[in-house]
């Protein structure tokens, strides 16, 4: 199959042959192993400044004919992209057996920071909310869409409550204009939409097809949830990771999803009587079941009453220098070939025919790039 361009990944991969000779002591284990690495604190001993690195065994990345490519598209979506609550990538080494990912460090990701306060008030949560969509206007802006936004993918300083957005293993570049094509089955169970579920009821390798800008909307339905469990402490719904290649528990999936989806049986929980309707009338807006009638983009999100009327600013800060103008929202690369990007995606999709047919394979054998992932289970279920 096609590879990505290796010159453009090679301008900013360097071949290392420990951290150490690169100016870092590697520190300790950074939360639990995540699908692809394990993340550790380093030191620049130069500076005393501390960043996460992402330590990616090469050996992982061997498990489909498209993971090695999609961890070159993320690191070169990270390292071009500067934005205040997308998580910085600042340099990405290689040995023999490993890449190494030197990230901007947080303190822990939005999971454990909920775990912790349990849930949030409507002012905290529209701050974690907004941070999100800020990142999602962005993203979407330039064609690209996240498909993985979920507790754990939000990074938290504990301090300020900032967030950021990470991981960019499953990102996709979307074109304006025809057909966009989303892989089967890739995801984690709890966020997806029901648009993905339903895919699967229209062709049998699952494909979801949309125009690009409803396809952006997968975000917002995740984000949805990200909010409802902020303001709830609970998730509204849990399925099974096999939804992807088991049509009952898929079907399960979609009757709990269509039963609790009318506010009546949404909001039925007490802790609801809480929340004022502005939150509701936002997130009702975020989970409609039918991506045509969900709210259009990010940035109408951004302006909804919750998130206007809140004592927080509302602002969408301009993304490290990049000026995204109406007519010029697919630039997004400061300093190199702005179409790069959307090439590499480019070349897996030429490549995809292939690589796709190969999909409930790669689904069965437990690869995280082409699997609906199974969620952390330390949230109470409604």
């Amino acid at each position: 199959m096609a590879q990505l361009d290796t010159a453009q990944f090679s301008t900013f991969c360097k071949h290392i042959n420990s951290l150490e000779e690169e100016g870092y002591t590697q520190g300790r284990k950074c939360g639990e192993p995540g699908a692809q690495g394990i993340v550790y604190t380093c030191t620049k001993t130069s500076t005393g400044e501390v960043f996460a690195v992402k330590v990616v065994p090469k050996s992982k990345l061997d498990r489909s004919p498209t993971a090695l490519d999609r961890f070159k598209l993320e690191c070169l979506a990270l390292m071009q992209i500067q934005h205040p609550h997308i998580m910085r990538l600042y340099n990405v080494y290689e040995d023999g057996d490993h890449y190494y990912m030197v990230c901007e460090k947080m303190d822990m990701d939005l999971f454990d920071y909920v775990v912790q306060h349990k849930k949030f008030s409507e002012e905290d949560a529209a701050k974690i909310i907004r941070g999100m969509l800020q990142a999602l206007a962005f993203l979407h802006d330039i064609g690209l869409i996240h498909r993985d936004i979920k507790l754990e993918n939000v990074l938290v300083n504990a301090e300020t409550g900032d967030v950021k957005l990470a991981d960019f293993g499953l990102v996709k570049v979307v074109y304006e204009g025809g057909q966009i094509r989303c892989t089967p089955g890739v995801g984690t169970v709890n966020y997806l939409p029901p648009e993905i579920l339903l895919a699967y009821e229209s062709n049998a390798r699952g494909e979801y097809f949309a125009e690009s800008d409803t396809i952006k909307k997968l975000d917002l339905w995740s984000l949805g949830i990200v909010m409802y469990i902020l303001l709830s402490g609970k998730q509204p719904w849990k399925g099974s990771e096999r939804c992807a290649r088991d049509v009952v528990e898929r079907k399960k999936l979609l009757s709990s999803i269509q039963r609790k989806i009318d506010p009546e049986a949404l909001f039925r929980d007490r802790v609801w009587e809480q929340v004022g309707e502005h939150a509701k009338d936002l997130l009702v807006k975020l989970l409609e079941i039918e991506a045509d009638k969900r709210l259009s983009s990010a940035h109408a999100a951004l302006h909804h009453p919750w998130l206007v009327d809140s004592s927080l600013p509302l602002r969408t800060p301009a993304p490290g220098g990049v000026n995204l103008g109406a007519e010029d929202k697919a630039v997004f690369l400061a300093d190199a070939n702005p179409n790069a990007f959307h090439e590499a995606e480019g070349e897996i999709a030429a490549a995809g025919d292939a690589a796709e047919a190969t999909a409930a394979a790669a689904v069965a054998a437990g690869d995280a790039h082409g699997e609906v992932q199974a969620p952390r289970s330390r949230l109470a279920k409604k």
